[in-house]
């Protein structure tokens, strides 16, 4: 059937809601001209203050050509058209145009298809008939519309609603009276480490009552223990009564609240600390200063003393003087040791261009005591920033056992210069002796020999101790333990020095506990230690004279002692005897040697964890 369109004429009556005042496009869609007619008169002669524009259809094909190409406020739809019948036709409708409201034209037969219609979500129905298409109709429009518009802004509500839940950073999470979840926002999945459609349907774990509200604890991602303050409400979701409970992660928060008090905590037992160390701390640096293997002494710019350590105050000969703010130049005096001239410029440069300075190679300290003292020092600055020089620190050490050592390293380099002088003299005097004299008769020749042989053994062990000293300072030295018979060695080592001490008149005796284990240790070092200890005591000891070698267990170790009636050592000397080079007498004796006997010694005893002493 054709459709036409009929302009209502506005009538003056006040109508609640949206639709007062304006123009309300109404689809009808009725196959039936007289029914077309009736609800077109109907909307025609409306007395309410809106005006309604009507635009009809005979077809459902005709209607959705409509409702696709404009909007309308409301459908009246009747279910029986040529092209389509029943809840069919609804739901075509719904489908092409799912927010307009629908009021449905029924017969008095098709009652029970209007009912199932509003369950699907028509709006309402109307039965044709003389008095269904008068004020009847236009109050239900009228409804339909204004319940419609209530309903789009519900929706929109929710709509917003859940985008503020959505958006919220508390997780919400809505469950049955089952605690069934039926709906999660985006902050719960990330609580819980799941999607939406893993926590669909599940049971949430916790007990929920409305109103109430608390700490629980839940499983989340990682395998962490999330602490959550829950606080639950009724409300209906769907139609059917519901819980909602707001979740709000405070993991976090208690984590920050226990390190908060545990940094109150420890801020109070610092400061309480700090507060109770302040008068120790210059006691702290006094002690430093005191340990260290220097002497230090801070002046200010005027070259004042301002602070000094325990051993400055010892080299400098201060114990009995004040010295504190008193001038450098008065408590502190270096001479050059050729000139005696006095060196007091190194502080003064320090102070004038501000970089580090270095004492000279014969520095000599006069200390107030009167004692002399050669020192090695370094002057630097104190800065109070980058171009201000608020003072000089003076570090000075004793280097008296250095020059002590080089002094003793060039009695070495006379002594050993003499030792390999001696041997090679006698060898070579012998031997050009028998190149010489062709008719030297045998006997005389065998013992020139003898002579050369032993004057060779002579050299080659100042050569081997050399060596031997060199490999064992370098490191190059290693140990090659294993089981070692001390007594066999103590032996061996009597047998080899037999003939020397024989020749001297002195005899060696040797006492080992037979019952003395084996101990582990380098064989061929342990044998050199007790052959030196052994010889040393031969060559001191005057004719006559008894050198003894024992060994015996101490506990859990083996304890090795050599001793012999020679002169002894004087107590002066007993500290520096392990020391290289140093001989206890040597040259008023005459006795040969180069001092790195016992120095090996010691180093082998170091290298097996031993120890040694006189």
């Amino acid at each position: 059937m054709p459709c036409e369109k009929s302009a209502v004429p506005r009538y003056n009556q006040t109508l609640n809601g949206a639709a007062a005042g304006r123009t309300i496009r109404v689809l009808v869609v009725e196959d039936d001209g007289i029914w077309q007619h009736l609800v077109g008169h109907a909307l025609r002669n409306t007395r309410s203050a809106v005006t309604f524009e009507a635009t009809f259809a005979g077809t459902l094909r005709q209607a959705r050509e409509h409702l696709t190409m404009g909007r309308f406020d409301m459908v009246l739809l009747d279910l029986g058209l040529p092209d389509s019948q029943g809840l069919d036709t609804y739901h075509a409708i719904r489908k092409t145009a799912p927010d307009t409201p629908v009021i449905m034209l029924t017969g008095t037969d098709d009652e029970q298809v209007g009912i199932e219609a509003i369950r699907c979500g028509a709006g309402d129905f109307l039965f044709k008939g003389e008095n269904a298409f008068n004020d009847v109709l236009v109050r239900t429009a009228l409804h339909v519309i204004e319940r419609s518009r209530q309903d789009d802004v519900l929706r929109q509500s929710e709509r917003n609603l859940r985008g503020i839940i959505n958006a919220g950073r508390d997780a919400v999470i809505v469950t049955d009276l089952q605690s069934t979840i039926l709906f999660v926002n985006p902050a719960a999945e990330r609580l819980y480490g799941q999607n939406a459609e893993q926590l669909l349907g599940a049971r949430f774990e916790h007990e929920l009552v409305a109103g109430a509200a608390g700490e629980i604890s839940l499983k989340a991602p990682g395998g962490r223990c999330a602490v959550v303050e829950m606080q639950v409400a009724a409300i209906e979701w769907q139609g059917h009564p519901a819980f909602l409970a707001s979740l709000h992660d405070v993991t976090e928060l208690r984590t920050a609240r226990r390190k908060l008090h545990k940094y109150r905590e420890n801020l109070r037992v610092l400061v309480a600390e700090r507060l109770h160390k302040v008068d120790a701390e210059k006691e702290l640096l006094s002690v430093t200063f005191s340990s260290m293997a220097e002497g230090v002494i801070v002046v200010d710019p005027d070259k004042r003393i301002v602070l000094f350590n325990r051993l400055a105050e010892t080299l400098a000969g201060w114990e009995f003087e004040p010295v504190q703010d008193r001038p450098l130049g008065e408590m502190f005096h270096v001479v050059d040791g050729r000139t005696g001239q006095v060196q007091d410029a190194i502080v003064d440069k320090v102070l004038r261009i501000g970089r580090t300075q270095f004492g000279g190679e014969h520095d000599i300290l006069v200390g107030l005591d009167g004692r002399d003292r050669p020192v090695s020092m370094v002057a630097a600055p104190v800065r109070q920033d980058e171009d201000r020089v608020i003072g000089v620190v003076i570090v000075f050490r004793d280097i008296s056992k250095e020059r002590r050592l080089e002094r003793l390293k060039e009695d070495f380099i006379a002594s050993i210069s003499h030792e390999l002088r001696t041997p090679l003299t006698c060898i070579k005097a012998y031997t050009e002796t028998i190149i010489d004299d062709d008719r030297m008769d045998s006997q005389t020749r065998g013992e020139f020999l003898r002579i050369i042989d032993q004057e060779s053994d002579r050299l080659a062990q100042l050569i081997e101790g050399l060596l031997e000293i060199s490999r064992l300072e370098s490191g190059r030295a290693a140990l090659a333990p294993g089981r070692v018979d001390l007594c066999r060695l103590v032996e061996k080592a009597a047998v080899a020095l037999r003939p020397v001490a024989d020749r001297k008149d002195v005899r060696i005796e040797t006492l080992v506990d037979p019952r003395l284990p084996a101990i582990e240790a380098d064989a061929s070092k342990t044998e050199s230690v007790i052959t030196n200890l052994a010889n040393n005591a031969v060559k001191f000891t005057e004719p006559g004279g008894v050198v003894r070698i024992s060994a015996e267990q101490r506990g859990p170790l083996a304890a090795i002692r050599v001793s012999d009636t020679g002169m002894g050592i004087p107590p002066e000397d007993l500290p520096h005897i392990f020391e290289r080079f140093y001989r206890v007498g040597a040259t008023a004796l005459k006795v040969p040697g180069t001092g790195l006997g016992l120095a090996i010694v010691k180093k082998i005893v170091d290298m097996h964890g031993g120890s040694i002493e006189v």
